[in-house]
């Protein structure tokens, strides 16, 4: 039986409950994270609690301590007996119940739930894209942000479902690359790998983050900015990042084969630096 993580209990997942007030539910006014455990050890907790405490700054609410954070989410993998397998985990953080209006309570009790599931790490698969048919909002204050409106991915993943694609790949109003719709984007030119500048409104990935760091270890040239659709088109290879896919090769973009259509030996290089972190230790 899976057991979910409510506010401090742990619940049966079938009738886990959350109140019907609660603000996430209603408004999306929270937060979350996805994780993943490698036989017990989750990989990134720090950075990922990092960032959720800097969304719920900008929204204006305080989670509970990272340290409490930490140890519910080892307490739901021990719970559902996930310490000696892969897991993945979701945590999520309302700002909690409230009255009806816009307006929060001025004391708001958060409310987290963790949720935590087998899953297997695999080679991924490689991935097709389209831009999304809608402009991203950079200067949005949502923008890096892992709200819980997620409107917008949504149908940006619609749009590519409906498309044949796998994922959508969002351009901002100045007509720069972002993301995906829940992946950062990289790709290879000349020998340098390229990703968009966080200025431009992407997430700030953890997987980003340790990818940028591989890189500067394996000392390949990066370049941080803003850039055009054409550059992902004239890339010679690209991949997309995230917790649950790592690093999959992106080989097809608006009905054009990147580079050779394949995963490139620049995106398999680090891949094999991924995984080499995670056997030989998380960070």
């Amino acid at each position: 039986m899976s057991l979910v993580y409510v506010n401090g209990q742990m619940q049966p997942a079938q009738s886990a409950q959350v109140s019907a007030r609660d603000r996430g539910f209603l408004l999306g006014d929270g937060l979350f994270e996805t994780l993943v455990a490698y036989r017990g050890r989750i990989l990134g907790l720090d950075q990922h609690l990092t960032r959720l405490q800097h969304g719920a700054n900008v929204l204006g609410f305080d989670p509970p301590p990272a340290a409490e954070l930490a140890a519910a989410a080892r307490h739901t993998l021990a719970a559902n007996g996930l310490q000696a397998q892969d897991a993945m985990l979701r945590l999520t953080v309302s700002r909690g119940a409230g009255p009806r209006g816009l307006l929060p309570p001025a004391q708001p009790t958060p409310t987290v739930v963790i949720t935590a599931a087998p899953w297997a790490a695999a080679a991924p698969a490689a991935q097709t894209a389209i831009s999304v048919p809608f402009r991203w909002d950079a200067a949005s204050p949502l923008a890096g942000l892992k709200t819980l409106n997620y409107l917008p991915q949504i149908l940006g993943r619609q749009a590519a479902h409906a498309a044949g694609a796998t994922e959508g790949i969002f351009l901002n109003h100045a007509g720069h690359l972002v993301e995906g719709c829940a992946s950062n984007l990289f790709w290879v030119s000349d020998g340098a790998l390229f990703t968009p500048a966080l200025a431009c409104g992407p997430l700030p990935g953890v997987t980003r983050a340790f990818v940028l760091a591989l890189a500067a270890g394996l000392q390949l040239p990066v370049v941080e900015g803003a850039f055009p659709r054409a550059q992902l088109l004239q890339a010679a290879e690209a991949f997309l990042t995230n917790s649950l896919i790592e690093l999959a090769p992106l080989t097809w973009y608006d009905g054009q084969p990147i580079g050779r259509g394949e995963p490139g030996p620049l995106t398999r290089r680090l891949q094999a630096a991924f995984r080499t972190m995670i056997t030989a230790g998380l960070p």
